[in-house]
């Protein structure tokens, strides 16, 4: 597995972990005040922390889906953080059935599976940056190398680097 892949698991455990202590000091409070019709200030507190670490965790699950989705990771590593990540979201967001695969979607197209490099080329493929022969890169696209730098920057083309190369050294010898 990747790096980031790891990564990801491992923040996933932390938020994984921040939301079954969340969870456990809002079981641990009285059934009494948790179903009550208007809920104490405590009770309030305790459940915004449950859906904030929720929500949290639901963003990080959906993206190490997305990412195993896009980088083709294992299937069984996906399918156990999919499952937790179905199971938070339904419990978090209980009249909405569709939104988690939207959300996962989404995730994947942020992570470009669907548009660019990721489309064009098949999984598994790797493509390699070009690191030499720009000149004929270059020539198959007709751009032709300037002579000399542009008007809007004089200073900026090889004859201008080489006087000034030549005013230092000329410089440093009217000194001595």
């Amino acid at each position: 597995m990747q790096v980031a892949g790891r990564n990801l698991l491992a923040v996933l455990a932390m938020r994984q972990a921040s939301y079954a202590d969340a969870a456990k000091a809002y079981n641990s409070l009285p059934e009494a005040d948790r179903g009550a019709a208007e809920p104490t200030p405590e009770v309030k507190a305790a459940l915004d922390k449950v859906n904030v670490e929720a929500d949290g965790l639901i963003d990080v699950a959906a993206r190490f889906v997305a990412f195993a989705t896009v980088k083709n990771l294992p299937q069984s590593t996906r399918d156990r953080v999919f499952g937790l990540l179905e199971n938070v979201y339904k419990t978090r967001h209980p009249e909405d059935a569709t939104g988690l695969q939207a959300l996962v979607d989404e995730k994947v197209k942020a992570l470009g599976g669907g548009s660019g490099d990721l489309a064009r080329f098949p999984r598994g493929m790797v493509r390699r940056a070009s690191v030499r022969q720009r000149g004929r890169v270059q020539a198959l696209r007709r751009e032709l190398p300037r002579p000399r730098a542009s008007r809007a920057d004089p200073d900026r083309g090889a004859g201008a680097r080489h006087q000034t190369l030549r005013a230092g050294i000329h410089m440093t010898l009217a000194r001595r």
